[in-house]
């Protein structure tokens, strides 16, 4: 394991400095599911995005919900980059995983 990161690039982008066109082989992996999984994370915009300015919660003023609607959806746009990232390594975007899937049964329950 410590020779992994030794040389993690396996494409140097020539004339930049510590930027990879492809990470060493042994990192190809664990970088797609991070990815992956980041990209799920970020995926959710929809529906709090929607219900936040009509919220009725005497905490959130109109400045806090636009705040939360326009933090959703930048989460939004991350999302959209990551799976066009994904796409460009010809790797599938994934649509459940088990963290994922805890997190969202411990929010609603």
């Amino acid at each position: 394991m410590a020779g992994l990161f030794r040389n993690p690039c396996a494409a140097p982008v020539t004339g930049h400095a510590g930027i990879c066109a492809a990470p060493a082989p042994a990192l190809h992996g664990p970088l797609v599911r991070a990815l992956q999984c980041f990209q799920l994370e970020e995926s959710g915009e929809g529906r709090v995005a929607g219900e936040a300015p009509r919220s009725s919660d005497p905490a959130l003023d109109d400045a806090l919900k636009t705040s939360v609607m326009l933090y959703v959806r930048e989460e939004g746009r991350h999302a959209r980059e990551l799976a066009r990232l994904l796409r460009a390594m010809d790797e599938p975007i994934i649509r459940k995983y088990m963290s994922e899937q805890l997190f969202e049964h411990s929010r609603r329950n």
